[in-house]
């Protein structure tokens, strides 16, 4: 997650919008994820990153990415799925959920914040 931060802080004007280092295909994700910065592009005339706007595309592990709009991982699980699940679809679910990007989501489901930073110059 550190990653993004170091994106917010680089995206803090239009100018800025053009020094989004990612590979293209990675873009409409990004956008997708921070929908401010979508915002900022879309009104920004000289963003090059247009292209990339207004794509319902998800990594997996968002909470609003139902399994239609996963765009970057669609599983296929060749082969007889009965013994360990009962349908096919059944069978993909628990691929994605165990070792795709559904493992990834309820890995931060299930995170708590312990403690919190404390700015040092303010007194207790």
């Amino acid at each position: 997650m550190m990653y993004f931060v170091v994106f917010l802080t680089i995206l803090n004007s239009a100018d800025s919008l053009i020094k989004i280092d990612l590979p293209a295909h990675h873009i409409p994700f990004f956008f997708n994820f921070f929908p401010r910065v979508a915002e900022e592009c879309d009104k920004e005339q000289s963003c090059p990153h247009k292209a990339h706007l207004h794509k319902n595309v998800c990594w997996g592990y968002e909470a609003n990415c139902g399994q239609t709009s996963r765009s970057y991982s669609q599983p296929m699980c060749p082969g007889d799925s009965r013994g360990w699940s009962k349908t096919k679809d059944e069978q993909i679910a628990i691929f994605y959920n165990q070792s795709d990007f559904g493992y990834v989501r309820n890995f931060r489901n299930s995170m708590k914040t312990i403690c919190l930073p404390f700015p040092n110059d303010v007194s207790h």
